[in-house]
């Protein structure tokens, strides 16, 4: 019975714990903003202050045990990886072949061109978006927030930045790729006009997509900082849009279209 009371004990404290954990952020910004105005962080000879801070790194495992005794069920994507590099070795299987015909002793009818520069440009660039994935795997990219630490939310935050900006890089080249090979095998006016003008598209797509990313927080850094509440910046990197994405997939498939 004695065991049972604890249990039952424990539960609850860290339950409240788990409360407390969603206003802890803006406490700790009411105390920063009321000594040192300007400053977002505490003073670090601050007593109260670094008891607030010990306080906070301690709820994160509370709020893990209390969710895992309500049977709160965990999830966990452990699929990624696998579909990841099972699509990068049929991408890797492609380039290979499509550099290989490219040899002029196999095949003197094609040449070395700038649709093959930039495929390669791109392969080299999905290289580090597929390490990152697995990287973001490893830190905790699936799980519920409360199983994450905050290091790595932070982390996870900030590589899911670049992945972002490698994602559009190599949707942007492997479009200009195919554009440039189509104008190399189609003679006929109308068509290479209407490449010509995708190719331009493209280009002044892929670069506003570019910055948007970069620029839609400021500073920078607060795209992957802005979670915790402790840091001051404009926008919102981490609003999620459904209607944002959708008419980005819509978007891209128009343009392949």
């Amino acid at each position: 019975m004695s065991w049972t009371r604890l249990r039952i004990a424990v539960w609850l404290a860290c339950l409240a714990l788990d409360v407390i954990a969603a206003s802890t952020p803006i406490q700790l910004i009411t105390i920063s903003n009321a000594t040192s105005p300007g400053v977002t962080s505490p003073a670090p000879l601050d007593p109260a202050a670094a008891a607030m801070e010990q306080m906070a790194a301690s709820l994160s495992p509370c709020a893990r045990y209390s969710k895992t005794s309500c049977r709160v069920p965990v999830r966990r994507n452990t699929d990624q990886g696998p579909i990841t590099w099972t699509l990068f070795s049929i991408a890797l299987v492609a380039l290979a072949a499509r550099l290989i015909s490219k040899i002029p002793s196999l095949n003197p009818a094609f040449s070395f061109g700038w649709d093959d520069w930039l495929i390669l440009a791109s392969t080299l660039a999905l290289i580090p978006a597929d390490i990152g994935s697995q990287i973001l795997i490893g830190k905790g990219l699936g799980q519920d927030i409360w199983m994450v630490s905050p290091d790595n939310i932070t982390q996870i935050l900030l590589l899911f930045f670049v992945e972002e900006l490698l994602y559009s890089f190599v949707v942007a080249v492997t479009k200009l790729s195919i554009l440039i090979f189509y104008l190399r095998l189609f003679a006929e006016t109308w068509f290479r006009v209407v490449c010509y003008i995708m190719l331009g598209v493209t280009t002044i797509y892929g670069i506003g997509q570019i910055l948007g990313i970069v620029l839609v927080c400021s500073p920078v850094s607060y795209n992957w900082t802005q979670w915790d509440g402790e840091h001051q910046g404009k926008g919102d990197g981490l609003e999620w849009d459904p209607a944002g994405y959708i008419g980005e997939v819509r978007r891209n498939a128009e343009s392949d279209v």
